[in-house]
């Protein structure tokens, strides 16, 4: 079953390419996300696009405003001006998620032509972005440190 499932969304691919020629190959879908096409294979996959930028976004959200352990920590790694460039890239990125999710209430031609602009926004700037942006958290994790600060209480405070 599943395989006739994923022979049909692939063949729905293929019609959708014919009609717009810009769209990506499936072949090409599949291995930029590691997934398999499903149907409906425009909104299910303009989904999967809309995912990849928000959780980039919650990424960045961790910094500007940390909640949890770890944000705080991460918070810590980069300077005010460093924030202020993430808080920067991060409106763009919760642009992008309203951009892409606007389409879902119009119709297929225009979910259609999302799907195309996201596709290349995730492939050309928010992947090389994220990888770079990753690898430095993953860097200042490692790094020696001493440890948390200890806060010395006093009758002066």
């Amino acid at each position: 079953m599943a395989t006739e499932d994923h022979a049909d969304a692939m063949e729905q691919w293929g019609i959708l390419r014919k009609q717009y020629p810009e769209l990506p190959s499936a072949d090409e879908v599949e291995q930029e996300f590691d997934i398999r096409l499903q149907e409906p294979v425009v909104r299910t996959t303009l989904w999967i696009i809309i995912d990849h930028v928000m959780q980039s976004a919650n990424h960045l959200e961790g910094i500007l405003q940390p909640q949890r352990m770890p944000d705080m920590i991460e918070h810590k790694f980069y300077t005010e001006t460093e924030r202020k460039a993430f808080y920067k890239k991060y409106k763009e990125l919760i642009a992008k998620v309203h951009e892409l999710w606007a389409p879902m209430f119009q119709t297929r031609k225009e979910r259609v032509n999302a799907l195309i602009k996201g596709y290349q926004y995730v492939k050309k700037q928010l992947k090389p972005f994220m990888h770079d942006f990753l690898s430095n958290q993953a860097e200042q994790w490692l790094k020696e440190d001493n440890g948390p600060e200890e806060k010395r209480e006093s009758y002066m405070g």
